[in-house]
């Protein structure tokens, strides 16, 4: 509860207190440090929803546990969209619904959490900003605008087919080293990598992230009660979700979102968070 408490009080301050960047308020800053508390509300949620579930022995059948759990997901996720930042909500929103579908689903609730789902995505619609649905409607047509909204995918795409199977050379990537690629160290970071280290480099990325999730899986499958399954789970799902929504934008399949790479983007909430997240993980299993 105090870190579940904290963060939205954060979120709420943040609003308040939060300087702009990039249309969104989503940062803190401390001198040279900036802090993104939607990163931390991502290992606190998992950590709070984790206890509740185990705390109400969550059936999903129980209406009042669905809409009790469901509230208490829907307002750190509401809070990040109103800065507003989709990526961080969208992992938000996908985290505590898996640790809900977790315990089972029939029609009813299937029926239902989609209904949430829809008004939720219409909710969020109407808090982005304009350069934000631009990059939804640019996703379902990159060719619409491709020196404005559709560039930073046009260049990813470039910069990832231009590494070939073993790559340019690290450091020695065009599209990255001569800044056509926008944010080469966060948000595209996997198409710099995938231009300076080609198909090779890209697959060892694929296969570290298999072989660690592959371990928090295997945790889940030995976890000793309710709260390890359901805290392993959403770190589980956390850390895919990033992956796979970062490497798909990078790649054209996923819309831009500003959601990073773990452990591989630069910068300090996320990384931090990531770590924070593992080490959840590892001390779960003692």
């Amino acid at each position: 509860m105090p870190f579940y408490l904290g963060v939205l009080a954060l979120l709420v301050l943040l609003l308040i207190l939060g300087e702009t960047t990039r249309g969104a308020r989503g940062w803190f800053y401390l001198g040279p440090l900036a802090l993104q508390p939607a990163e931390f509300a991502k290992i606190a949620c998992v950590i709070f929803w984790a206890a509740t579930l185990e705390r109400l022995n969550f059936d999903i059948a129980n209406w009042r546990h669905l809409l009790k759990v469901l509230f208490l997901v829907a307002l750190p996720v509401g809070l990040v969209l109103f800065q507003p930042d989709f990526g961080s909500a969208f992992i938000l929103a996908v985290v505590g619904a898996v640790m809900v579908l977790y315990t089972g689903l029939d029609r009813r609730k299937f029926m239902f959490l989609a209904l949430a789902i829809v008004v939720v995505g219409a909710i969020g619609w109407g808090l982005l900003h304009d350069y934000q649905r631009g990059r939804i409607t640019t996703f379902l047509n990159p060719q619409a605008d491709p020196l404005g909204a559709g560039y930073n995918v046009r260049q990813s795409i470039v910069a990832i087919g231009s590494g070939g199977f073993f790559g340019r050379g690290l450091g020695l990537g065009t599209q990255s080293q001569l800044n056509f690629l926008p944010e080469q160290e966060t948000d595209f970071i996997f198409a710099s990598l995938a231009e300076e280290l080609g198909f090779v480099g890209a697959a060892v990325v694929f296969a570290l992230y298999i072989l660690l999730l592959r371990r928090i899986y295997r945790l889940i499958k030995e976890g000793e009660n309710l709260f390890t399954n359901f805290l392993l789970l959403g770190i589980f799902t956390m850390l895919l979700a990033e992956s796979v929504i970062n490497i798909g934008m990078n790649m054209g399949i996923f819309p831009v979102t500003g959601i990073t790479l773990p452990f591989v983007s630069y910068g300090g909430s996320s990384l931090l968070a990531s770590f924070l997240g593992l080490g959840l993980a590892q001390n779960a299993r003692k």
